[in-house]
Formats: structure tokens, sequence, C-alpha cells
């Protein structure tokens, strides 16, 4: 099953998407960029995709459309929400930096095809021209933490990771300091979680030498200084797990959280 549709009007240039199924929930994706005579090689991208919530998704963006007249805000919300579950997050900031005329081609697995990729490509779109034209990049970096934040609570590490990536990316030309400190610990915390420690801990020291604190001695006061600075910022529930993690390796520090 082939869709076609725009990224913007007109165009020469084309990006190719073939989606596969492999198992039950991974999507596998080849991805080619061609325009005239230049035809690189196909690139790959793999993303894990829970079809039950797409479902869900869908429903709402199917209500949206629904309603007369619709709200283009809630049509972004939703179409934008599944793009992000569905198209793997480097392929998602390849669409976005494509200022250019381009069209693309899907090819779908048929088993997949009841989901509204052009929909959802269409309001993504629309979502990110409208947050540059707005100059609402620091909100939408703010919300990729925020949900961020909430599917780490959930255990859903590589999405987590996705969405701190992505925060990380929106925020070079605004250096906004501390959001950048907590997309760097939120994404150490994803490995830390999974057991990849020193992964963990570079990415906790890079945060801290962004927020020009003091390099820590040793990991127990690294896991300190970084709950000290989250409480200090009212990020309370994250900071409680780097202070129960500072306590349990200094048993003998007092570890005071003052109330919220």
């Amino acid at each position: 099953m082939a869709v076609q549709t725009r990224l913007r009007p007109t165009t020469g240039a084309l990006h190719t998407l073939i989606v596969d199924v492999e198992e039950e929930r991974n999507l596998r994706y080849q991805y080619m960029y061609r325009e005239g005579e230049t035809v690189p090689p196909l690139a790959t991208f793999q993303k894990s995709a829970d079809m039950a919530e797409i479902q869900t998704l869908t429903n709402n963006l199917s209500r949206a459309l629904a309603c007369s007249p619709s709200d283009e805000s809630d049509l972004r919300l939703w179409g934008g929400k599944i793009f992000d579950r569905i198209i793997p997050q480097q392929l998602s900031e390849t669409f976005r930096r494509d200022a250019r005329s381009s069209y693309l081609v899907l090819y779908l697995d048929p088993a997949f095809s009841w989901i509204p990729w052009e929909l959802a490509l269409r309001y993504y779109t629309q979502c990110a021209e409208w947050a540059t034209r707005a100059g609402v990049v620091r909100h939408e970096i703010m919300t990729c933490n925020n949900m961020a934040l909430v599917h780490l609570s959930q255990q859903d590490f590589e999405q987590a990771r996705d969405l701190f990536d992505r925060a990380l990316m929106l925020n070079k030309p605004l250096r906004k300091r501390f959001s950048a400190v907590l997309s760097l610990i939120g994404k150490g915390l994803t490995f830390d979680l999974q057991g990849a420690t020193a992964l963990a801990l570079g990415l906790y020291r890079e945060a801290l030498a962004l927020a020009e604190l003091p390099a820590a001695a040793n990991a127990g006061e690294l896991y300190g200084e970084i709950g000290k600075l989250l409480h200090a910022h009212h990020e309370y529930e994250i900071a409680e797990i780097f202070l129960t993690k500072y306590a349990e390796c200094v048993p003998a520090a007092k570890v005071f959280l003052p109330m919220n």
C-alpha cells in the first residue's frame, strides 16, 4: 500500500518510507531521500510501538475530526502524539529539518495501514511550524521534558530517552541551561534504572558541569548534588530518587528533604 503526501507545497524532492512489521510491536523503517539524480542508500530505523495506545490516540483524532468545526489545536495534539509514537526520533528530526518543498511516499505493511500516517504527519508538521512561528519552542521543550518524565515513571525508557533527546535538540539554539540540565539528568536516569551505570554517571557529570557546579568526587556525592539541584528547582519527585540513592551510597549522611 502506497500513500503519497506532501511535506511542503510543490516539489522536486522525494522522501520514501517503507514500513514493515517485525514481531507484534516492532516497526522497521527503510528510508531514502532523493532529489534529482542523487539516490543515497536506504537508511534503516526501528521503533517499538504500543498498538493499543495508538488505537486510542487514533480514536481521539477521529473524534476531533468529526467535530464541526474541527478544533485545530486538538488535531495538532492527537496527530502529533500519534506521530511521536510511530516515527523514530532520528527520522522525525529529518522531516523537521526539511525546509524545502518535498513529497513523502509511504509503503505500509497492510497490518498497520489503519494508522492515520498522513494525518499524523500533517498535524505534526503543522504543530512544529506553528511553534516556530509563535516562538514557543521553549514551551515545546518543557512539554518534551514533562512527557519524558511521565514515560520514565512508567518505565518506558526508550520513549523517555527519545523525548529527552528531542528536548536537548530543540534547546540548542536557545541554550536554556536548566532545561538542558533536566534533559541530561533524565536521560541519565533512564540508563541508570536499566543498569547502565557508566552511561548514567557520564550524563550526570555533564549535567553538573553545565549547571556550573563543582565536580563530584564519587557516585554518592554525584547523586547528592543532583538531588539538591533538582529540589532547588522544585523537581521534587525526581529529586527524591537521587537523594534516596545518595543516602544508600552514604549511609551516615543525613538527607534533609524540605517540605514541598
